[in-house]
C-alpha cells in the first residue's frame, strides 16, 4: 500500500471513529502507528493540527529508525569481535 493509500484509509477511519491513527512510514515501509484519542473538548482535530502531528510522527519514525541502525551496528561489532578474521594466520 502506498503512503497516499495509507493516509486515505486512516483519514476515512478518523472520520468514522473520531480518532486519528497516523502511520509511521520510513522509506515506504510501515513501522507502526501513532493513535490519538478524541480531543478532550470533543472537537475534531483541525487540519493544521493533523499536519503538525504528521510531521511529529515522521520525526519519531526517523528517530526510531536511527536507534535500530545503532543497535544493528552494535550487534554487528559484537559478532565481529567473536569471529576470527578471515585470512589471518
Amino acid at each position: 500500500m502506498t503512503n497516499t493509500q495509507w493516509r486515505a484509509l486512516f483519514f476515512a477511519y478518523w472520520l468514522v471513529a473520531f480518532v486519528i491513527a497516523l502511520p509511521m512510514i520510513h522509506r515506504g515501509i510501515l513501522s507502526g502507528f501513532v493513535v490519538l484519542a478524541p480531543r478532550p473538548d470533543g472537537n475534531l482535530y483541525r487540519p493544521d493540527e493533523i499536519e503538525l502531528l504528521e510531521f511529529a510522527v515522521t520525526q519519531v519514525g526517523l528517530d526510531l529508525h536511527a536507534l535500530q541502525v545503532d543497535e544493528l551496528r552494535r550487534e554487528l561489532g559484537r559478532l565481529q569481535s567473536l569471529t576470527p578474521s578471515f585470512g589471518s594466520a
